[in-house]
Formats: C-alpha cells, sequence, structure tokens
C-alpha cells in the first residue's frame, strides 16, 4: 500500500507460513523485474484507478480538499499522481527510484504474532545481509503553509447528491494537543451520538451520512467535516455544520468528554486485538517517531485531558475565520456559499 508518508508491503498469514511469507516480501523488494509489459499494465490499471477518483463525488471532494489545505506541497496531490505524471514514468526512473529509496537503513520490519523475536531477527539477517547501500533520498519536504483566510472550491456535477467536505488545518503526530482534538472530532461527528449525526440527521433531516475525522501526519494534520446532502438541502446544511463547529469550540459537558475518552480508548484497544493493526502501529511509530508508544501509555493521556484542555484547543483550533469548503455536486451558487463562509 502506498500511503501520505511510507508505502507498506505486508501480509497476514497463518503461522505455519511467516516464514515463506517474509521471504517472498523480501524478493517482492530486491529482485522484481520491472518488465516492460508488467508496468504498461500497471499504468493502464493507476490510469483506470484515477478516472474511477475523478467519477466518485466521495473521492473527488477529498482531493480538493487535499490541494486547499496544502497547496503546492506534495500532501496536496494525490497518491495516484496524474495522467501526465503516470504517463511519464519510464522503467528507468522506477528503477532510479528503487535504488535511492529501498535500502536497510530507510526500512523498518515489524511483525506481529506467534513468531519468536529472535526467530524474525534470524531470518530477517539472512535475507539482507548482502544487501548493501544506503538510502540517498532528501528529507520530506516540510510543511511551511499558513493559512490566512477562507476557501471555497466548487465543481459542478449532475449528481443526486451534493457532497461537501470542511476543513481546517490540524496538528501533527507529535504535537503534544493531538489527542485533545481527536476527542473534540469524537464529540463534534463520529458515532450515532455525535452533535453533527444528532443535530444534521436525526434532528434535520438534512444529510444522510455526516461525519468528522482527524489526520495527524508528521509535521501537519487535518480536521474534516464531510457530508451528503440534498442539493436542495445545501444552503441550511452549511451553516448548520459550521453552527455545530462554533458550538463545540465555546462548549463541551463532562459528560461529552467522558464519553468520547472511552470511543477512543476502546477503539485504540480493540484495534490492537489484530496482529495487522499491532504490526501497523510498531511500524508507522519507528519509522515517524523513532519511538513506539505503549498502548496504555496512550489511554492513560487521553483519560488525563480535562474540559480545559479541549476548551483551550478547540478555541486555537476550531476556528472558522480560516476553514476550507469543497463542493462536489449540482450547486451553482458560488457567491451564496462565499456569504456562508463570509469570504
Amino acid at each position: 500500500g502506498t500511503e501520505h508518508e511510507v508505502t507498506v508491503f505486508w501480509c497476514k498469514v497463518a503461522q505455519p507460513h511467516f516464514s515463506d511469507s517474509l521471504d517472498l516480501i523480501f524478493d517482492m523488494l530486491r529482485n522484481s523485474l520491472y518488465r516492460p509489459d508488467d508496468i504498461e499494465n500497471e499504468r493502464h490499471i493507476i490510469h483506470e484507478e484515477l478516472a474511477m477518483i475523478l467519477d466518485y463525488p466521495t473521492s473527488r471532494v477529498d482531493s480538493l480538499i487535499d490541494e486547499m489545505l496544502w497547496p503546492g506541497h506534495p500532501l496536496g496531490r494525490d497518491i495516484g499522481g496524474t495522467t501526465e505524471s503516470i504517463d511519464n514514468i519510464t522503467r528507468e526512473a522506477l528503477l532510479e527510484h528503487m535504488d535511492r529509496h529501498y535500502a536497510p537503513s530507510n526500512m523498518v520490519v515489524s511483525v506481529a504474532g506467534n513468531v519468536p523475536h529472535s526467530e524474525v531477527v534470524s531470518q530477517c539477517w539472512e535475507l539482507s545481509r548482502d544487501w548493501t547501500g544506503a538510502a540517498t533520498c532528501d528529507d520530506p519536504t516540510p510543511v511551511t503553509h499558513v493559512q490566512g483566510e477562507s476557501q471555497l472550491r466548487l465543481e459542478y456535477r449532475s449528481t443526486e447528491q451534493l457532497h461537501l467536505s470542511i476543513a481546517l488545518p490540524g496538528l501533527g503526530l507529535d504535537d503534544p494537543d493531538a489527542h485533545s482534538l481527536d476527542l473534540l472530532s469524537v464529540i463534534l461527528g463520529e458515532g450515532m451520538s455525535s452533535r453533527l449525526f444528532a443535530e444534521l440527521r436525526e434532528k434535520r433531516g438534512l444529510a444522510y451520512d455526516v461525519q468528522s475525522g482527524v489526520s495527524h501526519f508528521k509535521d501537519t494534520g487535518a480536521f474534516v467535516i464531510t457530508a451528503g446532502v440534498d442539493p436542495s438541502s445545501t444552503y441550511e446544511a452549511v451553516p448548520a455544520i459550521l453552527e455545530q463547529v462554533a458550538d463545540v469550540r465555546d462548549s463541551v459537558s463532562e459528560e461529552e468528554i467522558a464519553r468520547a475518552k472511552q470511543l477512543v480508548a476502546g477503539r485504540l484497544m480493540l484495534r490492537m486485538e489484530d496482529t495487522r493493526a499491532v504490526s501497523a502501529w510498531m511500524g508507522s511509530q519507528e519509522m515517524l517517531r523513532r519511538t513506539i508508544l505503549d498502548v496504555d501509555d496512550v489511554v492513560e493521556k487521553i483519560n488525563a485531558l480535562t474540559r480545559s484542555d479541549l476548551r483551550r484547543v478547540a478555541a486555537r483550533h476550531m476556528v472558522t475565520d480560516r476553514l476550507n469548503m469543497a463542493v462536489v455536486g449540482p450547486c451553482r451558487g458560488r457567491k451564496r456559499l462565499s456569504r456562508l463562509l463570509k469570504l
């Protein structure tokens, strides 16, 4: 899988197949042939994936929001690339990329399951002891963009439903306020007891699907609200969402915070019952943080957060005078939406 900050080669297999599977992944990394016909087949597949993203308004609105949050930065570009960039990739460029990035010094091996640590280390050594060279890639491009005002992107589509996304700049992985922002997202729009779900869907019937989510990257992040609404409800749904953001910024109850803590901690602990999730937890943190947080320590930090912590973080980050809104669907009311955002 290709993610924003890491590329992951993974498999989940029955314990007796561990040794063969690890051998196969190392073989894929080191000895893939990159035959011209295979490259052309993959080029065609990626073109189809890009076309699919354009066809699906939910995917398209996510791409627009990323461009708005991180203009001119790699995070603002689609992971799959563009039609032009895919067409211009040559076999030589792929091999050069492998030489620069695929080296032991740029790799983390993370294994979770009923396998002795010594066995993993021993096999990794056998599979890589003749793998020489160090990665020569540059450090990731830092995020320096500071947004000063709200902005709107509108893309007309003749669809039955209108899809919108409202995003605010977020926080990086190691920001001490990241967990507070996680709790605010839960209170605002994660699950059927959240404020957005209760107000926009259950009470007012403005949206079939409405939710919020938080992304944390190495040195940046995002707080994103997405909704699918009937086009006729657009100009009622947008201010209703912004009202809920303002309300969360101004007041959260102790009861809401307690529920949010239970959800976040419980969700994390349930994830850790899956070996793939455990492996991803360890590998991504070792790669991006160079340290691995203990799940119990994270839960303890979450439970230690107070109402004043959340109010402080909300006042600082949930500021609607520098939000981003992307709309994909049958809407031409740019001026009307701009007035709602006070642009």
